[in-house]
């Protein structure tokens, strides 16, 4: 979204980019969220796998009000809300599903905001994680369960 979307169209630029480094530097944060994003102002270059989870959880739409339009957060909201429910180590069903449905608004809306060429296959791998967190559970330990095979 931020580099193949928001980049590329001009809706972020490099003087928004040092807008939102600068908003998300003023944030006094707990130590135990991890990673702090401090790379914004160089077009995310180099982010950790906990950088663009605290980017997207924590920071993004704090940090992107009044920096894009609206209707973009709008959109980006749905990815935001979508990944907090599944980032979690407990999750049930009605939560699964709740993930289903924002998911299934951020690609339809982004689908319409940005045009059918910009989507990308992990956009429909989204459409599947459901199903992964039924078979194998929350995200945290079907990643370690992939990571372990690996």
């Amino acid at each position: 979204m931020m580099i193949k979307v928001w980049l590329e169209l001009d809706i972020i630029n490099a003087e928004k980019l040092r807008e939102i480094q600068e908003k998300v530097d003023s944030v006094d944060a707990a130590s135990n969220i991890g990673a702090i994003p401090k790379k914004i102002a160089s077009s995310f270059g180099g982010f950790t796998a906990d950088q663009w989870k605290n980017w997207t959880n924590i920071f993004s739409i704090f940090a992107l009000v009044n920096v894009i339009p609206t209707r973009h957060i709008d959109i980006w909201r749905h990815f935001v809300l979508a990944s907090k429910l599944i980032s979690t180590k407990i999750i049930n069903e009605a939560d699964i599903r709740k993930f289903q449905s924002l998911i299934k608004k951020f690609c339809t809306e982004f689908e319409k905001e940005y045009g059918e060429e910009r989507v990308t296959p992990n956009m429909h791998l989204h459409c599947h994680v459901a199903d992964c967190i039924r078979d194998y559970g929350p995200v945290y330990s079907f990643l370690a369960v992939q990571f372990r095979e690996v």
